[in-house]
């Protein structure tokens, strides 16, 4: 057992480190990171990431992909706050995490910041498109049932205002014609359903 003086505080995020003779064993985590890598490797979100993303100084860190890329591997397996990703990367092997060997420096809730700031100013309707097509390309997604209509407008709620022919004309979110007035409930209204 360590002496009080050699030990860490209990704050300290760095893993558990033991020396002997010379050589050094620290322990990280691995968890479910080896599983959902292979999953954000096969959707190639890191490469659409650096595609669509502004560019940046070579001299950051830590990249913006990379550190979206933390912050959805930290969402999918423990849910830390933005102020606590550099703690909680520390926690765990850099290379499961997609980092280099010494982040800690360029790992804060700043540099988060600034990469979602980043993914705010790009081309996001782009870059989802570009996801989603090779998503369905390699995992063989079917789409023959799946229908996107971005004209329809759903309303929800009491429907105390409308008259009674805009009331005819919508239809239900169920997809049946509304037979009869209804003063509540949800409708749906397309400019093509008018028939």
């Amino acid at each position: 057992m360590p002496s009080r003086s050699n030990r860490r505080p209990a704050s300290d995020p760095r893993p558990p480190r033991a020396r002997m003779r010379g050589r050094t064993l620290q322990s990280t985590t691995t968890g479910a990171l080896p599983i959902i890598n292979d999953l954000l490797r096969r959707t190639r979100l890191e490469a659409l990431l650096e595609v669509a993303l502004p560019k940046e100084d070579r001299r950051v860190r830590v990249r913006s992909s990379q550190a979206i890329l933390l912050l959805v591997r930290n969402i999918l397996l423990s849910r830390e706050p933005i102020y606590g990703l550099g703690e909680w990367a520390t926690r765990h092997t850099p290379a499961h995490l997609g980092l280099g060997g010494d982040h800690s420096g360029g790992l804060n809730d700043d540099r988060i910041g600034r990469a979602l700031d980043t993914l705010f100013a790009a081309d996001v309707p782009s870059l989802v498109l570009s996801v989603m097509t090779h998503v369905v390309r390699w995992f063989q997604v079917s789409l023959d049932e799946l229908h996107n209509d971005s004209t329809t407008i759903s309303f929800h709620g009491d429907d105390t205002e409308a008259s009674t022919a805009q009331r005819v004309f919508g239809r239900q979110t169920s997809g049946r014609r509304s037979r009869t007035p209804s003063a509540t409930g949800s409708f749906r209204w397309s400019p093509t359903s008018r028939t």
